[in-house]
């Protein structure tokens, strides 16, 4: 809870959500390049944050998987499904920010390992709501492929 009000107040919202919309991706790409360099320097400093490293990459990766299988047009597009994208976009930025805090050795071990806990958390949620989207998503398209016919049987069916 701390690191998000510390990151709320260091970083204020008008850039968190305001990102080039032609480099959204990239600076995604870049975060994950990032974290993906330091884990792997073998750096002793690294092991106190390894694991917590490790899970966040790993969810941020699969979150990312799972936009584009949704196709980041259709966040862009439908209001009431843009908000978990606008909160990802935030949480890659947070992400960046504790990254860079344990770098530079800007605060203490127990404020990553909160920083690292807290974005783990934020991206739960948005993965329960990404995956309600594809199953709701996936549903609506198999109904659109195989109308009903009045009697209940799909007019496909022959």
């Amino acid at each position: 809870i701390k690191s998000r009000y510390v990151y709320s107040n260091i970083i204020p919202k008008s850039l968190r959500s305001n990102f080039s919309k032609t480099n959204e991706l990239g600076f995604m790409d870049f975060v994950i390049k990032n974290l993906q360099e330091l884990l792997s320097s073998n750096a002793d400093s690294i092991l106190q944050l390894q694991y917590q490293m490790e899970m966040v990459l790993g969810s941020v990766l699969s979150l990312r998987e799972d936009f584009f299988e949704i196709g980041e047009q259709l966040f862009r597009e439908q209001e009431e499904q843009r908000d978990p994208w606008l909160r990802f976009k935030d949480i890659v930025c947070q992400t960046e920010f504790v990254i860079d805090s344990f770098i530079a050795r800007s605060g203490h071990l127990w404020e990553w390992k909160l920083g690292l806990f807290d974005i783990l958390q934020q991206i739960k949620i948005i993965s329960r709501e990404v995956h309600a989207i594809k199953t709701k998503r996936t549903t609506n398209t198999q109904v659109a492929k195989f109308p009903m016919n009045l009697s209940g049987f799909s007019s496909l069916a022959g």
